[in-house]
Order: structure tokens, then C-alpha cells, then sequence
């Protein structure tokens, strides 16, 4: 392996072209204000280590089968007017993106990869913000966190996540943050351990498609601390291990699907609503309300469930509001739920 090291506490800038040629060549950036790469690149990672910007305005290729090509072990932004692109590893046909616990790699350009993208192990934070060319699904496969502002649909050029159909949770406590103003997006939710997803942008964000439930027993956790709405507009199905729901935060969000999952819905932040033609929590195995938060049903002669909770299932207050909400009319509205226990408030 050949080993290239930038250090010092000034900007650095290398004009010419690094090829790696027959060896293995890492760039370790691991100081200064900024590394400038104006050539022709082709290296097999870089690892961000200590300088605090990455600027590619010529060409940079990190082609690593066997390892990450990209790594962040301290606060980094990567920009420039060139070309990033990455090839995928081996073992999973994706490129490995490596973030250190604590630490925010940011992506301002845009990535060119012919596969997926699989932010894998670190427990940091990738923050895309490039309009990307990524061919295939993007996977989250440790409690580490993506953050993007514009998700997307599957198979569009003009988002942060490119062209794939899913966004896999692999890792027990993954995250997608989403900081953007608002929209729906039809890309899969694919859930095989406990995950999160964040609106902690504004506008009203919409995931309109039905959701892979893989087979682990886990959470999915709807939060954000904004003034934004979240909703699951597809379906939360049962998989093959049970799957709970918790609400945390100030963002409301909507389940408008035909949930299936079986697990509890514990709500400890803010609201949730169940709502639209299909919404239902029937399988739910129960409820739970903390202090100032609510669990509204809501109908509408357009849009009117008679039964959207679970009929046996129990629903424990504790300081928070069980809400019937429905826009009169014609139609008749009703529900059947569990035992109410009113444990505080």
C-alpha cells in the first residue's frame, strides 16, 4: 500500500494527477484548512482525518473493492466544481461510506456511483447535498444517521439519493433526517431493525409507498423537532417479528396506510393521527400517551373508517388526549378500542 499523508495547518493543493496504478494508494487528509484537488484522480479512499475541506475541481475517482473508499474521522466538507465518483465493494456491490461516532461528513457535490451507497459502521452522520447519480438503493447499516434535504423518487437524477428504489435500515438505531421543505416521495422504507425517521425540516413530508418490514423485533420511531408534518402514507405491514411504533418530538405525523404491524404505539412526543380512507392500527397490541400528547382518529365523510384501532386492544393515559375528530355530515363515524386507563392527568 501506498500511503499519501496531508498534514500541517495551512491549505494544501496538488495540481498534477494521483493514479494508483498497480499499488493501493490512500490519501490520509489529516490536517490543515483544505486539501485542493485540481488533476486527474484515481486513489482507492480517502480518509478525512483532520482537514476541514476537500475541494475537487478536477477529476476524483475512489476505487476500493475491498474496503471503504471514503471515510470521515473528523469534521469535513466535500465540494468543488469536478467529478466524485466511487465504485462499490465487493461484498455487497455497494461503496462504503465510513463516518466516525460524533463526527458530520458533508457531501456538497455530487457523487457518481454505478451501484448503491451503504453508510456502514461510525455511528456519524452523512449529510448529502449534491444532486446525485446514485444507481442503486442506499443502505444505513449501523446507528448511524443520513441526512438529506431533497429524498426524491425512485429512479430520479435531481435528488440528494439518486436513482435507487429503497432507503434500507440495516442498523439498530439508524436515522434519516430530513431537512428539506416538503414533498412526497414514492422510494421504499425498508425497516430490518429498529430505525428512525426524522422531519426536522419544514413543509409536509409524505413516504407514499408501502413499507418492507424485514424480520427482527423492532422500533420505527417517527420524531422531528420543527413545525413540519410527517406521514406514512403506505402501509406498515406485519413482517415475520413484531414491529412497534413510537412518536417522539413536536412533529405531527400521519399513519394514512393499512397498518399491519403488531407491536405497541407508544406516543411520548407530540401527535400522531390516524387518518385517511385506508389509516388503521387494527393489529396494534396497544396504546400508551404521555403527558401533552395525542392520539387523534380522524374521518371525514370522503375519507371514513369505521374501526381504525385495534378492538381489544388497551390504551393507557398518561397526562395525554384520546381524540375523535371527525367533519360531521352525513356519514355516521365510530370506534371500538380496549380498556381506557386514565393513569395520570
Amino acid at each position: 500500500q501506498k500511503s499519501i499523508y496531508i498534514l500541517g495547518a495551512g491549505e494544501t493543493r496538488l495540481t498534477g494527477n494521483l493514479l494508483k496504478e498497480a499499488f493501493t494508494c490512500v490519501v490520509f487528509a489529516n490536517g490543515g484548512t483544505q486539501l485542493s484537488l485540481d488533476g486527474s484522480n484515481h486513489v482507492n479512499a480517502v480518509r478525512c482525518g483532520g482537514v476541514q475541506r476537500l475541494v475537487v475541481d478536477g477529476y476524483l475517482h475512489l476505487d476500493n473493492s475491498a474496503y471503504y473508499p471514503l471515510l470521515g474521522t473528523r469534521d469535513c466538507e466535500i465540494t468543488g466544481a469536478g467529478t466524485l465518483r466511487m465504485s462499490p465493494v465487493s461484498a455487497d456491490q455497494m461503496a462504503w461510506v465510513y463516518v466516525e461516532s460524533g463526527r458530520t461528513l458533508t457531501v456538497n457535490m455530487p457523487i457518481i456511483c454505478a451501484s448503491g451507497l451503504n453508510l456502514r459502521e461510525g455511528n456519524g452522520t452523512l449529510v448529502l447535498k449534491g444532486l446525485n447519480d446514485i444507481a442503486s438503493n442506499i443502505a444505513i447499516s449501523n446507528a448511524c444517521t443520513l441526512s438529506a434535504a431533497v429524498l426524491g423518487n425512485r429512479g430520479s437524477t435531481d435528488s440528494n439519493l439518486g436513482r435507487g428504489d429503497r432507503i434500507i435500515f440495516n442498523g439498530n438505531g439508524s436515522r434519516l433526517l430530513y431537512t428539506g421543505s416538503g414533498e412526497t416521495s414514492d422510494r421504499i422504507i425498508e425497516i430490518n431493525n429498529s430505525a428512525v425517521l426524522d422531519h426536522s425540516g419544514t413543509g409536509t413530508l409524505v413516504f407514499s409507498d408501502d413499507l418492507v418490514v424485514g424480520g427482527t423485533v423492532k422500533t420505527l420511531t417517527l420524531q422531528g423537532s420543527t413545525s413540519g408534518i410527517g406521514e406514512i402514507g403506505g402501509a406498515i405491514g406485519a413482517g415475520a417479528a413484531t414491529t412497534s411504533i413510537a412518536k417522539l418530538g413536536t412533529v405531527a405525523w400521519r399513519l394514512s396506510g393499512a397498518n399491519t404491524c403488531a407491536g405497541s404505539v407508544t406516543i411520548n412526543g407530540g401527535a400522531l393521527t390516524v387518518t385517511g380512507a385506508d389509516g388503521s392500527l387494527a393489529s396494534a397490541s396497544g396504546f400508551s400517551l404521555s403527558t401533552n400528547c395525542t392520539l387523534t382518529v380522524e374521518n371525514a365523510a370522503s375519507a371514513n373508517q369505521l374501526d381504525r384501532l385495534n378492538d381489544a386492544a388497551p390504551i393507557s393515559l398518561n397526562g395525554g388526549t384520546l381524540c375523535f375528530l371527525h367533519s360531521g355530515g352525513a356519514a355516521n363515524y365510530s370506534e371500538r378500542a380496549g380498556a381506557v386507563t386514565i393513569v395520570n392527568g
